[in-house]
This record gives structure tokens, C-alpha cells and sequence, in this order.
């Protein structure tokens, strides 16, 4: 079992990947906002990745050497940015998030506190880029506004 845990744990994140852009290129969106949409999934799974690597390297907690984890870390960035381009499978994002913490702590790269601190780190920072951008669009939908 152990062994099934490796390899599902290995094609997680390049599958969400796949998925992510199958789904990008089936839209019916404009281009320009499926190239916006990308840009900034990019830049908010970059920042996570970041963080969490920061956090590894500094050994936040002692014996958790892979606090938080960067598989989980990544495939929860990626199921929150796939989510808020398309509000509706949102149903997709715990399942396919308790599957790859589960797969990694069946092949024992993590444990249940590195999951879960890489799926608290996903979260805050998609949530303040979702905040950001919405506040980004915000100001340029009222600085569009015509005085009357």
C-alpha cells in the first residue's frame, strides 16, 4: 500500500496542474481573462510555496523538519485558485485535498501537522490574494465611474 501511496503522491500535483489548465482551455471566458486568471494563480501558488518553504528551512517546529508540507501546500494553492475561477467545483477541494493529505501520510513524507499547517498556509494566502484582487477591481471599477 505503501508503495501505490508513493506514486499517487507523485502524480497529485502534476495531475492537478493538467486538470487546472484542461479546465482553463475548455472556458468560454476571454482570453485576456483566462491569461489575468493565470498570471495570478501563479503569483498566489509561488507566495504559498514561499512561505512554506521559508517555514522548512527555518524548522519552525522541532521534529517537523517538513513543517508544512510543500506537496499539500502546492495542491491546496492550486484546488483554491482552480476554485475561485470556477466557483462551482468547490466540492472538488476537499475531497482532492484530504486525498493528497491522506496519500502523504500513507507513504510517510509528512505527518498529520505538516498536512495541516501546509492546508492552513494554502488557505490564509489565497484568501488575501482573492482580498487583494477584489479590492484591486474595486478601485478600478469606481475610478471608472463618470462623475455626474
Amino acid at each position: 500500500m505503501e508503495h501505490l501511496a508513493l506514486i499517487a503522491a507523485n502524480l497529485v500535483n502534476p495531475g492537478l496542474v493538467l486538470l487546472f489548465l484542461a479546465l482553463l482551455w475548455v472556458d468560454t471566458r476571454p482570453l485576456g481573462a483566462k491569461v489575468t486568471h493565470i498570471v495570478l494563480s501563479i503569483i498566489t501558488i509561488s507566495v504559498a510555496m514561499f512561505f512554506a518553504e521559508y517555514a522548512k528551512s527555518h524548522v519552525l517546529l522541532p521534529g517537523h523538519s517538513g513543517f508544512p508540507s510543500g506537496h499539500e501546500t502546492f495542491a491546496m494553492s492550486t484546488l483554491l485558485c482552480l476554485t475561485y475561477w470556477r466557483p462551482s467545483l468547490w466540492w472538488i477541494i476537499v475531497p482532492a485535498g484530504t486525498f493528497m493529505g491522506w496519500v502523504l501520510k500513507k507513504a510517510q513524507f509528512h505527518d498529520a501537522l505538516d498536512i495541516v499547517g501546509a492546508a492552513l498556509l494554502s488557505g490564509t494566502v489565497c484568501f488575501l490574494s482573492y482580498l487583494l484582487c477584489s479590492l484591486v477591481s474595486a478601485i478600478k471599477r469606481y475610478s471608472n465611474r463618470v462623475p455626474t
